[in-house]
């Protein structure tokens, strides 16, 4: 059986309607030297936005496994068919986030030894267990999202790793540049994806009310989504305006609240900081909230 490399991944929309269509471009690598970095790299994007539980993922390796290889061939036909080159199109699909390597440096951080652990000194005994080398990995790179209609970059951002973050380091090249890379989960998410992709989170109930303001409140996101105690979310008030048959969607800045307990997988309870009395206002009129990480 042949194996196929696909230029993107598709995040499909057709098994749940309400998530997003995404392309995921792999990471481009600024020389040959640095080619198992990136796709390291790619590997790592990918995790956490599966992790994230709001799209799809159609890659390379679940092609192989779900399909035949008539059908993989007609797939890629009809991948391929809505490309459009000129424009680096995608129809179908929804923008393209991909990213580059921009730059891959390693630092002897010492020896580690079980005698001496990190920088200790060889001692010369018979009961000495051989020093290895320890290295750190320092690297940058840049993610982005290209609108797949206009070909226009629509979100960067420019990450630098090693530098001043902790980082743990690794008994070779390859253990050290995994182990920066399990440092960039919650900063990717954060800083990247929910920046430019927004969660929309649905507010379950009011758990306690106090003369007559929401004081706590449940809400649908908890360890899938990577949410955490201390977590701060805005909620909105959903509205919308119609302007010569088109439909204007208007968010409200109604409350603010902070998690206080995760509670499973999809759950966790949040103290309302500001806005109490509006909130649960408009939770007993029946509006429409959405809760937006912070």
């Amino acid at each position: 059986m042949k194996i196929y490399f696909l230029p993107f991944l598709l995040f499909s929309t057709l098994v749940f309607s309400q998530q997003t269509s995404l392309g995921l471009q792999s990471i481009q690598a600024s020389n040959q030297d640095d080619y198992l970095e990136a796709e390291m790299l790619f590997q790592k994007l990918k995790e956490i936005t599966v992790g994230t539980n709001r799209f799809v993922v159609l890659d390379r390796e679940t092609l192989g496994i779900a399909l035949s290889e008539q059908e993989i061939q007609k797939q890629i036909t009809s991948i391929n068919a809505q490309i459009i080159a000129a424009q680096g199109k995608i129809e179908g699909a929804g923008d393209i986030m991909g990213g580059k390597l921009i730059k891959v440096q390693y630092k002897d951080g010492g020896l580690l030894n079980k005698v001496g652990g990190l920088g200790g000194k060889k001692k010369n005994t018979v009961n000495d267990v051989a020093s290895k080398l320890y290295f750190r990995a320092i690297f940058s790179f840049s993610l982005y999202v290209i609108s797949t209609e206009t070909s226009e970059t629509l979100h960067s951002k420019t990450f630098n790793v090693g530098i001043l973050d902790k980082n743990p380091g690794g008994a070779s090249k390859q253990e050290a540049f995994q182990a920066a890379l399990k440092t960039l989960e919650s900063k990717i998410k954060k800083e990247f994806i929910n920046e430019y992709f927004p969660e929309e989170i649905a507010i379950l109930r009011v758990e306690k009310e106090v003369k007559g303001e929401a004081e706590t409140i449940l809400i649908n996101t908890g360890k899938s989504s990577g949410t955490k105690k201390n977590d701060r979310f805005e909620i909105f008030q959903i509205s919308v305006e119609n302007l010569g048959g088109e439909e204007l969607r208007r968010e409200k800045k109604i409350a603010e609240v902070k998690v206080t307990a995760v509670e499973g997988k999809a759950l966790s309870l949040a103290k309302v900081s500001s806005g109490g009395g509006e909130l649960l206002k408009s939770i007993n009129d029946g509006e429409k909230l959405i809760c937006k990480l912070k």
